[in-house]
């Protein structure tokens, strides 16, 4: 009985060890990806789509091509598309510190409900 309860003990660190690194993981992914969230949502989406309507109404001008128009185009695509995929790995992340902790993380849905408002 002795030489089971002690390898219950030494199963129950070993999952222990095992769940405190994945959530370090899984934070590190959640901070991370809410990071990027926040730099492409404020930062890099406004400048691209910024970029895209300046090249548009210079090409109406005769100022740039057509190519450079669709290279703009291009680069917000792609802008919105690592959005999406950023938010993906947040939305990802922040489901598997909830089951890590066992518990729900509210404060997050209203942090992202305010960068989808700005």
């Amino acid at each position: 009985a002795q030489s089971k309860l002690s390898k219950a003990y030494e199963e129950r660190k070993a999952i222990e060890i095992y769940v405190r690194t994945e959530l370090a993981k899984a934070y590190k992914a959640l901070s991370s990806s809410y990071t990027e969230v926040l730099a492409l949502k404020q930062k890099i989406m406004p400048a691209a789509q910024k970029a895209f309507y300046t090249i548009r109404e210079g090409y109406k001008r005769g100022k740039f091509s057509y190519l450079d128009v669709l290279d703009a185009q291009k680069t917000l695509f792609n802008t919105k598309k690592q959005y999406i995929e950023a938010l993906a790995a947040y939305h990802k992340a922040k489901t598997k510190v909830a089951r890590l902790i066992g518990q729900s993380l509210k404060n997050l849905n209203a942090d992202i409900k305010n960068l989808n408002q700005r």
